[in-house]
């Protein structure tokens, strides 16, 4: 019996060394160092709403290039907490709040993100190694909405609703009293409105000299009666006329299954109109064709009215031809 304690000890004693020796390799293994390199986006995200933030010097899509060091667990966590985007917050360690343009170090400011403060990881390189933050602080304006429309007559002139939008613009900016967001109705449009009946439309806003401001809200209803004044004309047919890129019409042939459009309405000033009649305004029907269209092949496209004069619109009662796209030489 005394053997067989011995034997028994001594497997217990083996399998508590190789536990523990197995324990300490696990440990080691884990606190070993690791590199990695990750691509998120960087973004500028202002807490306040009447602050806006914004990065310059990023690479294209606001990649940034982190190269990372840190034991394999901290390694391990950063790969699954690591988000897409970082933002960076104005006001947080490392990122000034006060409005004015700012360079940052970028590993300075990375290394205090929480997602590799907590696995324990050292940011050792970054690129860029700099970018520029702006921090501006900004105001809501009321703007009124202009209509502008080509010359036609109206018998009751449009109506925008609402009739003024916000738009926020920096605290620093200011805006001419006359300034106004734009509701343009285009030729387009008024060609599907009947004279002497009440149409109803909505329109996109544009803001003239600020292209990165958006109205709230961005699109108005407009009301309006064309005056029944205009006079009207059909022309039976209008021929088309293929228009292709001055560096592709050499490389591709389109062969058109119809060679015009037919019932073109004109609607306009009665002189206008007349002149039409009498062909001293020669109506043409293009077909625009981008590079695109001929790369891809499209075999039909709405076509398009040249020559007309303001006042004057044109619409054709099917204007989409067909036609076959072909390589020359092919």
């Amino acid at each position: 019996m005394s053997t067989l304690r011995v034997i028994l000890a001594d497997a217990r004693l083996f399998v508590t060394v190789t536990l523990l020796s197995l324990l300490i390799w696990l440990w080691a293994e884990s606190e070993s160092l690791r590199s990695l390199q990750v691509s998120p986006r960087l973004e500028a995200l202002a807490e306040q709403s009447m602050v806006e933030a914004t990065l310059d010097g990023l690479e294209s899509g606001g990649l940034a290039r982190i190269a990372l060091r840190g034991s394999t667990s901290g390694i391990d966590q950063v790969q699954r907490a690591m988000p897409g985007i970082l933002r960076l917050t104005p006001g947080t360690p490392g990122v000034p709040g006060e409005p004015g343009e700012h360079t940052l170090s970028l590993r300075e400011v990375l290394a205090q993100q929480q997602v590799f403060r907590q696995a324990g990881v050292t940011v050792e390189q970054v690129e860029p190694a700099q970018v520029r933050l702006r921090v501006v602080a900004m105001q809501d304006v009321k703007l009124p909405v202009m209509v502008e429309s080509p010359s036609v007559e109206f018998e009751v002139p449009p109506a925008a609703s609402p009739r003024e939008v916000t738009v926020r613009i920096p605290a620093a900016m200011k805006l001419s009293d006359k300034y106004a967001a734009v509701a343009a109705l285009d030729e387009a449009v008024l060609a599907e409105a009947r004279e002497g009946e009440r149409f109803r439309t909505n329109i996109k806003l544009v803001l003239p000299n600020l292209p990165d401001r958006r109205p709230d809200p961005q699109t108005v209803t407009l009301e309006f009666t064309l005056r029944r004044k205009l006079e009207l004309h059909t022309e039976p047919s209008v021929g088309v006329l293929v228009c292709l890129p001055p560096d592709e019409a050499d490389r591709w042939q389109v062969q058109l299954k119809e060679s015009s459009v037919r019932e073109v309405t004109v609607a306009g000033p009665r002189d206008l109109v007349q002149q039409v009649r009498d062909r001293k305004i020669q109506l043409q029907a293009l077909l625009m064709l981008t590079a695109d269209d001929l790369k891809n092949k499209v075999s039909s496209k709405a076509v398009t009215f040249a020559t007309v004069p303001p006042g004057l619109l044109v619409s054709a009662k099917e204007p989409v031809v067909q036609f076959v796209i072909t390589p020359r030489g092919g």
